[in-house]
């Protein structure tokens, strides 16, 4: 039997692998979307109106970073700011038809196209459970 440290070592290894497929995965993606992948995080974490500040603690972004992205969003005709309807300083992100579309795609192509379908049902339940455990 392997000692702690080497387990750790080789699930580490186990996990720059992965993550090295899941990037490759993306890219393919959002390349086929004409996005980049910052932009198909951020469509794809709006499954529904939101503010910029509560877009950018989703995608785990700088809120500057968020405004840039938006930008980009808005310009290609997927997102639109909106009022907020309680602060007259905020402004409420929603998709568009083509956005939603788009988000759409983009989540139909990364089920299709992911590595972690792979697992069956049950195996992916754990493997949720145990990577909430290390997420910061």
């Amino acid at each position: 039997m392997l000692m702690n440290h080497d387990v750790s070592a080789v699930v580490r290894s186990l996990l720059f692998a992965v993550a090295d497929e899941v990037r490759d995965e993306v890219k393919a993606v959002v390349q086929r979307q004409g996005l980049t992948p910052s932009q198909a995080s951020a469509l794809v974490a709006l499954d529904e109106p939101m503010t910029m500040r509560a877009l950018a603690e989703r995608t785990h972004c700088d809120p500057s970073s968020v405004t840039y992205i938006v930008d980009k969003l808005e310009e290609a005709g997927f997102v639109e700011r909106t009022p907020h309807p309680s602060d007259r300083r905020a402004k409420v992100i929603v998709t568009t038809g083509v956005g939603a579309r788009a988000r759409a795609a983009l989540v139909a192509d990364f089920a299709q196209a992911s590595v972690l379908g792979r697992l069956e049902e049950m195996e992916l339940a754990r493997l949720e459970e145990l990577l909430a455990k290390l997420a910061p």
